[in-house]
């Protein structure tokens, strides 16, 4: 399957038709979507989605589920283009053209054909059709609303893998933020419901409770009074959960259209010349862009201080080894100094009492001077 074309007509930002040529060649064979926000990426992926799957478009995954919010048809209304709108315009469709179709229409061998689908949707009648040319013709066999549901899950994207193929590419970096663990959680469930292995285990879960069916029916009063007992239990304890559930998705519900109210509300008083609203509104979208910016330098200046922390610890630590090794020397100084210190006044005491004193070479001394310096000779 490949889609060659996409064809957008009032729908969201593209006013009037928009046709987008993603047919690839030789050198060229992966095209890629891009724009600044608000240009129209996130709306190009919803509308191929809505194309395809119609209303069950909030089943294949969570970032069309918030789009669509609690209620189809008030999508369907906000999804036609406001100049459209303005000019009287009352509907939008969507047209995919996919080639290498593998399909058989009456059992024989599978052909090659070229698909066209086509989705529509009237806001003053709430309307919605959808088309499917199959080599440019309709066919008897699609004439129903559930046929060509069927044909869309049997032939081209199965609505159970589609979120694995229509994607917002945020998605990505949140896979890559997980940790190894749940990576593998989640590319392991990917390939399972590609390769029908959660059918599979739909299948051991069915084997489960008729196992059980068997057990309870050879089993004694006692114990099947008990199971009854349990599963009465059970039964009451989901329906409170469900109650609780359905509770949660009114308060849900309420809450969306009271936002959407809010943003339809805010819109049309920005478009009836309220000014001083819309300046407000342009002043504090100014001012939240000066903001990011600026929280986006603090980072930056953040994250280069935050390198340089290990640094000022290991420089801190340096100049406390040197200065350590300063005192070391200096104590090593002092000790040799004193040693020589000591050495030096050993030797002078040891010449000055070790040695005999010489006789003074004047004659002139008593006999008991003599003496003295004899006992030393």
């Amino acid at each position: 399957m490949r889609i060659t074309r996409v064809k957008f007509k009032n729908f969201k930002p593209y006013c009037g038709e928009v046709s987008v040529d993603l047919t690839p060649d030789k050198e060229k064979n992966i095209i890629l979507v891009g724009g600044e926000n608000g240009r129209g990426k996130t709306s190009f992926l919803i509308g191929v989605v809505w194309c395809l799957y119609g209303k069950t478009i909030k089943q294949v995954d969570q970032i069309f589920k918030e789009e669509v919010g609690s209620t189809y048809g008030r999508f369907l209304d906000s999804s036609l283009n406001w100049e459209a709108k303005k000019k009287g315009v009352e509907s939008f469709s969507i047209e995919i053209d996919l080639t290498n179709i593998s399909f058989s229409s009456t059992g024989e061998e599978d052909k090659k054909a070229d698909i066209k689908l086509i989705r529509d949707y009237n806001v003053k009648t709430a309307k919605e059709t959808f088309t499917v040319l199959v080599d440019g013709e309709e066919m008897s066999l699609l004439s129903t609303d559930d046929e060509k549901t069927y044909f869309v899950n049997q032939y081209l994207v199965p609505l159970e893998i589609a979120k694995f193929v229509f994607f917002d590419a945020e998605k990505i970096a949140e896979i890559a933020s997980l940790k190894p663990k749940d990576q593998a959680l989640l590319i392991n469930k990917a390939f399972g419901q590609i390769l029908g292995l959660d059918t599979y285990e739909h299948l051991l879960a069915d084997l489960d409770i008729y196992k059980g069916i068997e057990q309870k029916a050879v089993a004694s009063n006692d114990v099947k009074l008990s199971i009854t007992n349990l599963e009465a239990e059970l039964a009451k304890v989901k329906l409170q959960i469900k109650e609780i559930k359905k509770e949660r998705s009114n308060i849900e519900e309420k809450v969306s259209e009271l936002e959407e109210d809010i943003s339809l509300y805010t819109n049309e008083l920005i478009r009836r010349g309220h000014g001083s609203l819309g300046e407000n509104i342009d002043e504090l979208r100014e001012k939240e862009q000066q903001l990011n910016v600026e929280l986006e330098k603090a980072s930056t200046r953040f994250n280069n201080a935050t390198e340089l922390i290990p640094l000022s610890i290991i420089a801190h630590k340096l100049a406390e080894a040197c200065e350590h090794i300063d005192k070391e020397e200096q104590i090593q100084n002092a000790v040799i100094e004193k040693n020589a210190i000591a050495e030096k006044t050993k030797e002078f005491t040891d010449k000055l009492f070790g040695q005999a004193p010489l006789m003074p070479e004047d004659d002139d001394i008593n006999i008991e001077q003599r003496f003295f310096y004899y006992e030393f000779v």
